[in-house]
C-alpha cells in the first residue's frame, strides 16, 4: 500500500514542472476535478475465475498547456471482484496512477475522448466470512480506452466510455474490460466569459537575434516575423500583432494591421519592435523574453492571445558587416565629446583661413592635425579585425563609438572611420564611408561641383566624383602624419581597388542615416583634451605649404616646360595665369593672362579669367569691362554667371538677374549655385560666412 502511496506522489511531482511552460492552449482551464463508476468484466481466462464488479475512481484533470486538448489526469481507483469458486472471498484493487487523455472536438458540446494510464496497484483478497486476508499483492498496472465528452455546460462535463484494464501479475495477470460514466467539474470562467477564442492559432513566432547599436533601425525594419493561420469557419478581423520587451521598451510595438483573414487562410506578419536607448546599456550579450500579443476581433468582439519568446539581444558595440552602411548607427556626429573636440579645434583657426583653399578641405585638415597631435593612433584589433569579418558577413564585429575612440586615443580602420566622420559632420561637413576588400576608410565633400574640380586639384587622379560633386578620400589610419599623405593614401587605395574590379562601396553618412540612424548615447561627465593651436602648429604648417607653395610650384614647373616648346600658346599662358590667381598670386596671374591675350586678340577666355583677377582683389568696376569684352566674343554661360556676380556686388540686383537666368538657361549647373543672385535681393540676406564664400566662388575659364 505504501509502494502505492509513494508512486502516485511522484508521479504528482513530476508534473508540477509543467505549469511553468504554460502557453495559450487549449483547453483554457488548468485544473478540473471528477469522479468515474462503472462496471468491470473480467476477461480471458479471468472470466472463469471472477465475477464482475463495480469500479470507482477520483481524478484530477490538469492542463500543462503543451499541445492542444492534452490533459495529465492523476487518478486514484478501487476495483472489486467476487471470486467464482468462493462467492464470499472478495479481490480488491486499489490504483495509484496518472492518464494522459487526448480529445478530438466534434462538435460544441461533442468530444472523442482517448485515454492511455498506467501505475501501480495493491490487491487484497478476504473471505468476508471469517474476515481473514487469503492474500496480498502489488505490481504495475497499465489501460487505455476510449469514449465520448458531453458538454453540458463549461464548468460540468459527463463522460461515457470503455477502458482495457491490465492489471500486471508475473504469473497471471488479471484482465478486464470497464464500462464507465464520469462526471467532471471544471474550475473558472468560461471561455467566453474570459474572453478566449479559438479562432486562430500561432503557428510559429521568431525574433531574430538583434544588435543594441540598430535600435532604431528597428523602428521600420521587421525585427521578427510571427505565422497565424484561421482555424474558424467564421473571417478573423483586424490582426494586429505587438511586442512587449520588459526593462528595454516603454510601451508595446504594434505593426501593420491585418484587415481580414478568411477561414483556412494563413499570414505571415512583420514584428517590429521600438526600443529606448536603455538597450546601449546592454555590454554583453544578453538572453531576453518577449511578449508577443496578437489582437483581433471574430463577430464583433475583441480578443487577444500572447505567446512569450526569447531571443538574443547583442552587446551595444556588435555589428555584423552584411551591410557596410550599418556604420552610420556608430557615426555621431551630435555627441557632447564629439562636438567639444571638433569645434574647438575648428574654432581656432577662424581667423586664419586661406581664402584660395576650399572651405571643407580646411576643417577636414585642420581636425586631422589635430587627432596627429592628440595622440590618435591606429590598432589593429587582434580579436576581431576588419578584414577578418568583412570576409564574413555572419561574423559579430566589435566596434567602438567615436567618443570611446576618442578616450582611448586608439582604433581599428573602423574605429577611427566612424570618429572622423563624426568630427567632420559635426562641423558641416558630410561625410562617406569607403569600402574595399579587406578595408575601410572614407571620404569628405567639397562640395565643389565635378565640373569646378580643378578647385581642388589638377590631379583627377586624387579625388573621388560622387553625385556630381568632387569628394577627397582620406586614409584615417595616418593620424600623425600629414593630411596629405592620407589623402593621397585613400586615394592611391581607391584606384587600386578600381584597376583591380574590386567591389567599392560609397555610402554617405547622411543617406545610411536614413536606415541606420545614430544612436543616442547617454550623457558623458568626461570631456577630450583638445590640443591648442600651438601645439598642432607643425602639422598644420607643414600640410599648407604643400597644399598652398609646393602644390603651386609643381603645377608652374610643370607649365613653364610646355611653354618652352610652344612659346606663343595662348592657352598655356591662359592655363598659368588662372593657376596664379588660384593660389592668390595676382600680379603673376594678370601677367599672364594679358600675355594670351597678346598671342590671340579676341580671347574670351582670357578676358574671362582677368575679370576674375578683378573681381578677386575687390575691382568690380574694372571686372565687370573684362566680363563685357569676353561677351563680344562669346555668350558662353560661365561669362554670362560672372557677370551676373559682378552686377549682384555692385548692387544692380534685376540686372544680375537677366544675366543669371540667361546663364541657368544654357546651363542648369548654375541654378542652385548662384540662386542667391535669381532671388534678386541684396546681400543683406546672407550670412556673413556665406557672403565670404560667395566673394571666392568664381568660374574660371579654360582651354583644353
Amino acid at each position: 500500500m505504501k509502494k502505492c502511496v509513494y508512486l502516485s506522489i511522484i508521479i504528482l511531482v513530476i508534473s508540477l514542472p509543467f505549469i511553468g511552460l504554460a502557453k495559450e492552449v487549449y483547453p483554457p482551464y488548468t485544473l478540473s476535478l471528477g469522479a468515474r463508476g462503472g462496471y468491470m468484466m473480467p476477461m480471458g481466462e479471468n472470466a472463469d475465475v471472477l465475477n464482475g464488479g463495480p469500479s470507482f475512481s477520483v481524478f484530477m484533470n490538469y492542463n500543462p498547456k503543451l499541445i492542444n486538448n492534452l490533459l495529465l489526469q492523476p487518478e486514484v481507483s478501487y476495483t472489486r471482484f467476487n471470486l467464482k469458486t468462493n462467492t464470499s472471498a472478495v479481490s480488491s484493487y486499489w490504483g495509484f496512477g496518472v492518464n494522459l487523455t487526448y480529445n478530438i472536438p466534434i462538435m460544441n458540446f461533442l468530444e472523442i475522448n482517448t485515454l492511455a494510464g498506467v501505475g501501480y496497484y495493491y490487491n487484497r483478497v478476504v473471505d468476508t466470512s471469517i474476515n481473514e486476508v487469503l492474500g496480498t499483492a502489488s505490481n504495475p498496472y497499465f489501460k487505455f480506452g476510449g469514449g465520448l465528452d458531453f458538454n453540458i455546460t463549461y464548468n460540468f462535463n459527463l463522460n461515457a466510455g470503455v477502458a482495457y484494464q491490465n492489471y500486471y501479475a508475473s504469473d497471471s495477470p488479471t484482465t478486464a474490460l470497464a464500462i464507465t460514466l464520469a462526471g467532471n467539474y471544471r474550475f473558472g470562467k468560461s471561455p467566453e466569459e474570459k474572453g478566449y477564442d479559438r479562432s486562430i492559432e500561432i503557428d510559429d513566432v521568431t525574433i531574430y537575434p538583434l544588435f543594441s547599436a540598430l535600435y532604431k533601425y528597428y523602428e521600420t525594419t521587421p525585427a521578427g516575423k510571427i505565422m497565424i493561420t484561421n482555424i474558424s469557419k467564421n473571417d478573423v478581423k483586424k490582426i494586429k500583432a505587438s511586442v512587449m520587451v520588459k526593462d528595454y521598451m516603454d510601451y508595446p510595438t504594434a505593426g501593420k494591421t491585418v484587415d481580414v483573414l478568411k477561414a483556412g487562410e494563413s499570414i505571415e506578419i512583420d514584428l517590429h519592435v521600438l526600443f529606448s536607448n536603455r538597450v546601449l546599456s546592454v555590454t554583453e550579450d544578453t538572453p531576453l523574453s518577449a511578449n508577443v500579443s496578437v489582437n483581433y476581433i471574430v463577430a464583433e468582439r475583441d480578443f487577444t492571445k500572447d505567446e512569450t519568446i526569447t531571443f538574443k539581444l547583442y552587446n551595444r558595440n556588435a555589428m555584423t558587416w552584411d551591410d557596410d552602411k550599418k556604420l552610420a548607427s556608430f557615426i555621431t556626429p551630435k555627441d557632447t565629446p564629439i562636438k567639444i573636440f571638433a569645434r574647438s579645434v575648428v574654432q581656432q583657426y577662424q581667423t586664419d583661413r586661406v581664402n584660395i583653399l576650399n572651405q571643407n578641405m580646411q576643417s577636414a585638415l585642420e581636425i586631422f592635425n589635430a587627432l596627429g597631435v592628440y595622440g590618435l593612433t591606429y590598432v589593429p584589433d587582434p580579436k576581431t579585425p576588419y578584414v577578418k569579418f568583412a570576409e564574413d558577413e555572419s561574423a559579430v564585429d566589435y566596434i567602438q563609438y567615436p567618443r570611446e575612440t576618442l578616450r582611448f586615443r586608439a582604433g581599428d580602420c573602423d574605429d577611427m572611420t566612424a570618429l572622423y566622420c563624426s568630427l567632420l559632420e559635426n562641423v558641416g561637413v558630410s561625410t562617406a564611408t569607403v569600402t574595399i576588400p579587406g578595408h575601410i576608410f572614407m571620404m569628405l565633400d567639397t562640395g565643389v561641383s565635378k565640373y569646378d574640380y580643378r578647385e581642388i586639384t589638377d590631379d583627377r587622379g586624387l579625388i573621388i566624383e560622387k553625385d556630381d560633386r568632387v569628394w577627397i578620400p582620406v586614409e584615417v589610419t595616418l593620424s600623425g602624419k600629414s593630411f596629405l599623405s592620407a589623402w593621397q593614401e585613400g586615394a592611391k587605395q581607391y584606384n587600386q581597388a578600381l584597376s583591380n574590379n574590386d567591389e567599392v562601396g560609397l555610402h554617405l553618412s547622411a543617406e545610411a542615416w536614413q536606415l541606420y540612424n545614430p544612436v543616442t548615447l547617454e550623457e558623458w561627465d568626461w570631456e577630450p583634451e583638445v590640443p591648442s593651436k600651438t601645439d598642432i602648429a607643425v602639422l598644420y604648417n607643414s600640410d599648407m605649404t604643400g597644399l598652398v607653395g609646393d602644390e603651386l610650384d609643381r603645377k608652374v614647373r610643370k607649365i613653364r616646360e610646355q611653354i618652352k616648346k610652344d612659346l606663343k600658346n595662348p592657352d598655356l599662358y591662359n592655363k598659368l595665369g588662372i593657376t596664379y590667381a588660384r593660389y592668390g598670386k595676382y600680379h603673376q596671374a594678370v601677367q599672364n593672362l594679358e600675355k594670351a591675350v597678346e598671342f590671340k586678340n579676341k580671347n574670351f577666355a582670357a578676358y574671362n579669367n582677368l575679370g576674375n583677377v578683378y573681381y578677386l582683389t575687390g575691382e568690380y568696376e574694372r571686372a565687370l569691362s573684362y566680363y563685357k569684352k569676353a561677351l563680344n566674343y562669346s555668350d558662353s554661360p560661365i561669362i554670362l554667371i560672372n557677370i551676373a556676380k559682378t552686377l549682384y556686388k555692385l548692387g544692380e540686383y534685376e540686372e544680375a538677374k537677366i544675366h543669371y537666368l540667361s546663364a541657368v538657361k544654357k546651363d542648369k549647373r548654375f541654378e542652385k549655385k548662384y540662386a542667391y543672385i535669381g532671388a534678386g535681393t541684396g546681400g543683406e540676406t546672407l550670412r556673413a560666412s556665406d557672403r565670404m564664400l560667395f566673394d571666392y566662388q568664381i568660374e574660371w575659364y579654360y582651354l583644353e
